[in-house]
């Protein structure tokens, strides 16, 4: 692969060449889910934080390890790095100073909460660790089911998580305290994907099995739609 880095925008149906300046030697490019914030990382395992709307790239961080997730808060200030050496790292996007760093072995899977007060990891046998992005401090941990957890998602106003697993079962906890909620048996085999509605009321959960996709209601917890 030449390296090259393009952007392709729905709304005018064409390409924008980001080389210029995010240069020909990236490896991987992940929009990191807030303010407009792609992350990209380089061949030496260097790291580029880009916003869009013609801007140039606003941060060029070190990396000692190839990334393996990218997160950022709703207005792109913060972006979470965990990367293949086991590191999770909190950036100031601004700065390009680091606010918090610590150690967190077999990460899966990561969701960032929409204030960026929260931010969990997902591992095998259901684990889920709970983390204070400011320090790095463990708040507590969570368990849902004896396989992998595959994605992690909060909703709009963060008073959701939702957590996918290998196994398939979806489990999801409300509130600060994380109050379990009844757990989503729809798909029989590893779901992979979830999604929240912008109001929070309904749920999306993806599969690789025959019922791909499924809807469900955030208040009663019935499912609503399944899509072949």
């Amino acid at each position: 692969a030449s390296g090259e880095a393009f952007l392709f925008d729905a709304d005018v149906d064409g390409l924008t060449d980001l080389s210029p300046d995010l240069g020909a030697d990236n490896v991987s490019a992940e929009y990191a889910g807030g303010g407009g914030l792609l992350c990209v990382v380089k061949r030496d395992g260097g790291l580029i934080l880009w916003k869009g709307g013609g801007a140039r790239a606003v941060r060029r961080l070190p990396a000692n390890q190839a990334v393996r997730f990218c997160r950022a808060s709703p207005g792109g200030d913060l972006a979470v790095i965990a990367d293949e050496a086991d590191e999770v790292t909190v950036w100031q996007v601004e700065t390009g100073q680091a606010q918090a760093r610590w150690r967190c072995a077999g990460i899966r899977s990561c969701a960032l909460s929409p204030d960026a007060g929260v931010f969990v990891t997902g591992h095998e046998r259901g684990r889920i660790c709970v983390w204070d992005p400011r320090t790095g401090d463990q708040r507590t941990s969570l368990v849902h089911t004896k396989e992998t957890t595959t994605a992690l998602a909060f909703s709009a106003d963060g008073r959701l998580l939702a957590a996918a697993s290998l196994a398939g079962p979806v489990t999801v906890w409300e509130g600060a305290a994380f109050r379990k909620l009844p757990v989503l048996s729809g798909h029989p085999h590893s779901t992979a994907a979830l999604a929240f509605s912008p109001d929070g009321r309904r749920l999306a959960t993806g599969s690789q099995d025959r019922e791909a996709v499924k809807l469900w209601d955030t208040v009663t917890w019935q499912e609503l739609l399944t899509l072949d």
